[in-house]
């Protein structure tokens, strides 16, 4: 007996092989397209000789490293065991010999959806487990997050910002920021859509996120319902670092960064990529790679340190006001009395070009004074340090940021407006400073920044507050190349 079946075994592996062969049709193999997927067991949607030729190398030990479902599919005869017999049936089913089994849909199927995949309702195949019938189609979580956020931006007054692409396949999600919306914003946001945005992140994150573990970049940002105060700064840092530098070089693909994910045990990639008209596109390149050239961040020792490079046109506005030691004029001048000087100055004095787009940046800025004040309204304390160690207040009581309270004529431009309101929400301390008082023997000017900010309206976090340390390196008569 085991002779024969050895015997047997030898021929049906010989007619497996000689199988394409045989069965060619204009030099393709001829495949049976699945109905059941029994039989299937390479998953390509098709029964050929392949798959029986598989199904044998499994049964005589030759294929070890089956899968779970090319295992069910091998198994065509469904005895939980893949023999010679099961290969024999599938190659008959190949070459049209036998039919190949109809599907047996009454298995119940309710899957629910992932960031990346929609989730359905139906009815599976009995045998194969594949889904037959699909009743209900469920959108997955990152369309509904895309949706969420367009709502909200629509109620600002913006054009659709986003939209989501999940690629389940490759694990990979796509999310494309619509640069035309973003362009086409003229300062006439609705600044009321801004009001309690914090809390209706903190409860989005709550809905869609609930009790499971978010990592982003391998920090884990959200753990046991708690943000994490000190992993959400990393990755803050991480995304942000080099932004204007990177907006300035977008591949021709327009991607501007690829980001790990994983929520509980779904991971996939978030690919940040921009899109819109050429024209626009262009614009946003250009004033990123104006910006680049004169601020450039990093994080040294855990506290953020921002480097700016004044601009040669502002630079040379200040040399003017003494040729002679533009540094002493300059040094003893108040806080006050400088900012009134740059309020004074149109944009392209100040920065000499990208006036357009400094303007519109401006405009918005200041038509958002309502979120700009809940903003500020959250922040328990914030002090600046000048060179001697002195420590005063940055905010005055109550600050409130109102740029057009300094709207008087049809003249005042937008950065003006704007360098008036941000001097008109600082500490009496502050503005009687002198410039002179954050000056270094390098030549450049610090700024040390200590804020605190009461984060417990966005939802349990690690720590409700959150502290932050900032430096400012202004450089004006030094030569600093920020590349």
């Amino acid at each position: 007996m085991k002779r024969l079946l050895t015997i047997l075994l030898c021929l049906l592996m010989i007619s497996s092989l000689c199988v394409p062969a045989l069965a060619v049709e204009d030099g393709a193999e001829t495949k049976v397209l699945a109905a059941c997927c029994l039989g299937d067991v390479n998953a390509d949607d098709a029964i050929g000789a392949d798959d029986a030729r598989l199904a044998l190398r499994f049964a005589v030990g030759l294929e070890p490293d089956f899968t779970e479902q090319q295992f069910k599919w091998a198994d065509y005869n469904a005895d939980n065991v893949v023999l010679a017999e099961d290969a024999r049936s599938i190659l008959r089913v190949a070459v049209k010999l036998d039919k190949q089994k109809a599907h047996l849909p009454n298995v119940v199927v309710d899957v629910a959806s992932t960031w990346i995949t929609n989730g359905y309702a139906g009815k599976a195949c009995a045998d194969c487990g594949r889904l037959v019938e699909k009743n209900a189609e469920y959108d997955a979580i990152l369309e509904k997050v895309v949706s969420v956020a367009n709502s909200w931006a629509a109620d600002a007054g913006l054009a659709s910002l986003i939209a989501g692409v999940a690629d389940v396949k490759n694990a990979k999600a796509e999310v494309i920021v619509n640069v035309d919306g973003i362009w086409s914003v003229e300062g006439d946001l609705n600044a009321d859509a801004f009001d309690g945005f914090m809390t209706a992140f903190g409860n989005a994150f709550e809905q869609y996120v609930g009790d499971d573990e978010l990592s982003i970049v391998d920090e884990t940002v959200y753990k046991d319902g708690v943000f994490q105060n000190t992993a959400i700064k990393n990755v803050l840092f991480e995304v942000g670092a080099g932004l204007f530098y990177k907006l300035a070089n977008i591949d021709e693909n327009l991607v501007f960064g690829t980001y790990a994910v994983r929520v509980a045990d779904e991971k996939f990639d978030v690919v940040v990529k921009l899109a819109g008209a050429e024209e626009n596109i262009a614009k946003v390149k250009s004033f990123a790679q104006t910006v680049s050239e004169h601020i450039a961040a990093e994080v040294v020792d855990g506290n953020l340190v921002i480097d700016v490079k004044t601009p040669d046109a502002l630079v040379n506005y200040i040399t003017n006001l003494k040729p002679e030691n533009p540094a002493e004029a300059l040094n003893s001048k108040t806080i006050d009395a400088g900012l009134n000087l740059v309020a004074m100055m149109n944009v392209e004095d100040a920065f000499g070009s990208q006036q357009s787009a400094i303007n519109r940046l401006c405009a918005v800025l200041n038509s958002v004074d309502g979120f700009i004040n809940k903003v500020i309204g959250k922040i328990t304390t914030a002090t600046v340090t000048t060179n001697d160690g002195t420590v005063v207040e940055l905010l005055k009581k109550g600050a409130i940021f109102t740029p057009e309270e300094y709207h008087w004529s049809a003249d005042d431009t937008a950065f003006e407006l704007l360098v008036k309101g941000v001097q008109g929400i600082m500490s009496d301390d502050i503005l009687a400073l002198t410039v002179g008082d954050f000056a270094n023997e390098s030549g450049y000017y610090t700024v040390k920044v200590d804020v605190a900010v009461d984060m417990s309206n966005v939802g349990d976090m690690v720590n409700s507050t959150i502290t932050e340390t900032i430096y400012v390196n202004i450089h004006i008569f030094d030569d600093v190349d920020l590349g």
